[in-house]
């Protein structure tokens, strides 16, 4: 009789033992759900981006920003910056048409016409690259309309040289004030907010 006892007194002494056990495992479990949880609220809010200013959005669509995203333009635009005119071009009040000479025509100065590089010729470069911009936004339908008119249209740069526009050959073309440099559009009527780009093949010395 006493070692029936015994024996269920150990049955039931090590049931609850192992209820124990178990209780201990559920309530760490719930501790470690509970620390997870809190380590999930305590991310840091997403900043908010501002949206642009109108004026912000004007200089992003500029045409200083087209001629520095259109890759044909990358040897005028970085000779522009030599030059230190591309600051120039940042007036949103003032409306630009450039005629950005192409990549390949900076291929074709020779050795000694280091006037991409040498400080000391900034001038004649200022002068070269100056020919290639005119006050005023003229697309190419503009001045096919006005070669239409009159043969020709002439245009005055930013530092009051002339050029000349015209049809050869059923492609438009513009001439320099002397006459010694005439060269043909190609991509043209890349505009911004504050002008127009059109791409030649050559420059206007």
């Amino acid at each position: 009789m006493n070692t029936t006892r015994f024996f269920t007194a150990a049955i039931l002494g090590a049931l609850l033992l192992v209820s124990c056990k178990n209780d201990t495992k559920s309530n760490d479990g719930a501790e470690v759900s509970t620390t997870e949880n809190v380590k999930v609220s305590e991310k840091k809010p997403e900043k908010k981006v501002k949206p642009l200013t109108q004026e912000q959005r004007r200089a992003a669509n500029g045409v200083q920003r087209k001629l520095m995203k259109t890759k044909e333009s990358k040897e005028f635009t970085r000779a522009l910056v030599t030059a230190e005119l591309i600051g120039e071009l940042e007036d949103l009040e003032t409306n630009y048409t450039i005629f950005a000479a192409d990549n390949d025509a900076f291929k074709v100065l020779e050795p000694g016409q280091n006037v991409l590089t040498d400080p000391s010729r900034r001038a004649e470069l200022v002068a070269l690259l100056s020919n290639h911009i005119v006050k005023g936004s003229f697309s190419s339908a503009d001045l096919a309309q006005e070669i239409k008119k009159n043969g020709k249209y002439v245009l005055t740069t930013i530092h009051d040289k002339k050029l000349t526009v015209s049809m050869k050959n059923d492609l438009m073309v513009v001439t320099n004030a002397n006459k010694s440099s005439t060269v043909t559009l190609g991509k043209t009527d890349i505009k911004g907010t504050n002008g127009i780009l059109h791409i030649v093949d050559g420059l206007l010395k």
